[in-house]
């Protein structure tokens, strides 16, 4: 146990920590940064994370908040730099945390990309059934109420709401220009035939 002052006050530092005290600080400050449930990642939490959980699993101190940390970060930053500038810390072992920690988050990064790309995949798929359908029922069905499905459906927003998103290749932009103009040309079938009729 290493001893240091903080805030006029002694404090015990660990040397290094338990395979579970490593498993719990590297999952602390991945999730403070990266959230799977919500999709979202963070990479402004990442320093503030790090310093606060190193300082809350490695010493005795316990009485400070994300608040303490977040308006105090340069004081809590030298401490923990003081604490490594000690002889017996084991710096190699917090280096590795911090390795397993930015691989954890770049994974989960992975993963969101993932599921967001598999939503659009689920939305094409969707599509290209749709357009499927109506190519091969388009002379079945009663052009009043194909002209109500394609009000809902709503291609052109559907593809620039796609645009915006950023997600996705050159491949599928193209595929889905090509699809709304499918539609497009559906649509001009069926008023020329409302026109006829």
């Amino acid at each position: 146990m290493i001893k240091t002052t903080f805030r006029n006050k002694e404090v015990n530092v660990k040397e290094q920590l338990t395979l579970t005290e490593s498993i719990s600080f590297v999952k602390s400050v991945v999730n403070n940064v990266v959230d799977l449930e919500d999709g979202t990642y963070d990479p402004l939490f990442y320093d503030i994370s790090l310093v606060g959980n190193f300082i809350t699993t490695y010493t005795d101190i316990l009485d400070i908040g994300i608040d303490d940390i977040y308006n105090n970060f340069e004081e809590f930053k030298m401490l923990k730099v003081a604490i490594f500038n000690t002889a017996v810390f084991n710096i190699d072992q917090y280096d590795k945390l911090v390795e397993n920690i930015d691989k954890e988050i770049e994974f989960n990064k992975k993963q969101i990309i993932h599921k967001q790309n598999s939503a659009m995949d689920d939305m094409f798929v969707a599509v290209n059934t749709l357009l499927s359908t109506l190519n091969d029922k388009a002379k079945d069905l009663d052009t009043k109420k194909l002209e109500k499905i394609f009000k809902k459906l709503n291609p052109e927003a559907i593809l620039k709401a796609y645009q915006k998103s950023g997600i996705g290749e050159d491949i599928r932009d193209k595929a889905i220009q090509e699809q709304v103009q499918e539609i497009k040309d559906l649509k001009n079938q069926i008023s020329a035939r409302n026109v006829i009729a």
